[in-house]
């Protein structure tokens, strides 16, 4: 209980850490200009657009775009540099367990921007009101303090951080007009009873459950959800058991026999016409891509695909050459994703694409999704056409990757955690697409939530009927394609 008390405090400094770029910012005066408020700031000796845009996150073309004189004369100390400042407003309440075991004692606190002392309400009474009012009610049950003594661990801090990326996405639905109380729960430690929250008399009427993660308690909440028929949303677990026998859970985790099956599906319609060799290299270990490479020469044995398996040596590598097609495109898939892989294998097909001779070799490069942590090797990906299939991918080139960058820095004044998934873009996906399909269908109408289509960052959506019994998987996959013009396609085979 101590601990959830405790986390209402850790609660509160992240809610007030919305407001943190206008806190970092107290020292500059504000001015009204044509009935717009902006920040006065007075440029560094030596400060250039960059490191200004990154205090209040924003890049610089859009600095210019307030202060067109620096377009011709850039920035000279102590210039005045004028800056919005944008107002925002977010509705979330967090659960105050009091520290007695009386439930009468029970409260919430709901934290806006232009409040000053927020009242104290009864929960249970307030989503009551709230359903009459058509309001979305969710619970969000995260381990945010689940390291020892109240500290935070690694893991913890990705669940806070998801926690910020869901109050963008609230962000996002309050300006259309979509109403949502979001309530707060710390899971605890893993071994932790999760039903002292389940039992809370506000969860009688909580529309949809976001959490937990771990094994220990998914159980729990799987049973409670399916008694009170309301949809559990489970951000992190692949077991494609946990949703095999129960209605209203949705899996988000694309299981790992459901990505083989449609990674192979999408290679068979993207390279069905290609020639298509899978490369082992000496002394690699195959078993960690063994059921991806089984999957992908099933579809192509399946529909009559020929392909070839070549071995080779560090050393033999570049005869691999003479064993590739000159008259088509080669599609050549390793049966490792290792390191050794990268460092090796790329440099090779990349020479033997390049090489300059009568006789062109037209090379594509099939790969794995933890490749896209490897920036190292991004020349060489571009240079071999290569394709990754990911369920998660965040093109931070895009136009929407960009802005969702600028507004996590503006709201927190930090950067995103380079994670992967990045966990502030799952808790914004997650938020907007069952929020609002929640709102636009109601809270039970599983089968039009499953099949709600919506454009998100990171993560895509493409559900489909675990059993006849049981709830909704999550199937979507990703090819990623760098070009060789240094672009790079999210192809997303559901739009």
């Amino acid at each position: 209980m101590l601990k959830i008390k405790f986390l209402c405090g850790l609660m509160f400094l992240l809610l007030t850490s919305l407001y943190s770029v206008q806190a970092q910012d107290i020292n500059y005066p504000t001015e009204t200009i044509n009935g717009t408020e902006y920040y006065i700031y007075h440029a560094q000796t030596s400060e250039g657009l960059y490191a200004i845009g990154r205090k209040f996150g924003m890049k610089p073309d859009e600095i210019i775009s307030f202060n067109p004189e620096l377009k011709e004369n850039g920035v000279k100390a102590n210039q005045r540099i004028i800056i919005p400042v944008y107002r925002r407003k977010i509705k979330s309440t967090i659960i105050n367990m009091s520290t007695t075991d009386t439930a009468t004692n029970s409260s919430a606190v709901s934290t806006e921007s232009d409040q000053t002392d927020a009242p104290t309400i009864n929960v249970a009474q307030a989503l009551q009101r709230s359903k009459r009012m058509g309001e979305v009610n969710v619970a969000l049950i995260l381990p945010f303090l689940n390291g020892s003594e109240g500290n935070s661990t690694t893991s913890s801090v990705r669940f806070i951080e998801f926690y910020e990326g869901l109050l963008l996405a609230l962000e996002n639905l309050k300006n259309q007009n979509i109403s949502v109380n979001l309530y707060v729960y710390d899971a605890g430690d893993p071994n932790d009873e999760l039903a002292s929250i389940l039992n809370r008399p506000e969860m009688a009427t909580i529309d949809m459950i976001i959490g937990p993660v771990s094994s220990e308690q998914i159980p729990v909440a799987l049973d409670f959800a399916h008694r009170k028929k309301i949809p559990l949303i489970l951000p992190s677990s692949s077991r494609s058991e946990d949703a095999m026998d129960n209605p209203y859970v949705f899996l988000i985790n694309v299981p790992k026999e459901n990505l083989y099956a449609e990674t192979a599906n999408h290679f068979y319609e993207t390279f069905n016409t290609a020639s298509i060799t899978f490369l082992t290299l000496e002394g690699e270990n195959k078993e960690d891509k063994a059921g991806l490479i089984a999957a992908l020469k099933t579809k192509l044995k399946k529909h009559n695909i020929a392909y070839k398996e070549i071995t080779k040596s560090e050393e033999t590598l570049l005869e691999l050459e003479g064993e590739l097609s000159h008259d088509n495109e080669n599609v050549v898939v390793p049966t490792s994703g290792s390191n050794r892989i990268l460092r090796t294998m790329l440099p090779t097909l990349r020479a033997i694409s390049d090489k300059d001779s009568i006789v062109s070799t037209k090379i594509t490069l099939f790969g794995f999704p933890e490749w896209q942590t490897e920036k190292e090797y991004m020349d060489q990906y571009h240079a071999l056409n290569t394709f990754i299939f990911s369920s998660f991918y965040d093109n931070v080139f895009s136009g929407e990757s960009i802005n969702f960058y600028k507004r996590f820095q503006s709201w927190y004044s930090k950067e995103v955690l380079q994670s992967y998934p990045k966990y502030s873009m799952l808790g914004y996906d997650i938020g907007l697409f069952f929020i609002k399909a929640s709102h636009l269908f109601g809270a039970k109408s599983f089968r039009q939530i499953a099949s709600y289509k919506m454009k998100s960052i990171q993560t895509g959506f493409n559900f489909k009927k675990a059993s006849e019994t049981g709830g909704y998987i999550n199937q979507n996959v990703y090819f990623v394609n760098f070009r060789p013009d240094y672009t790079i396609q999210k192809i997303d085979f559901n739009e």
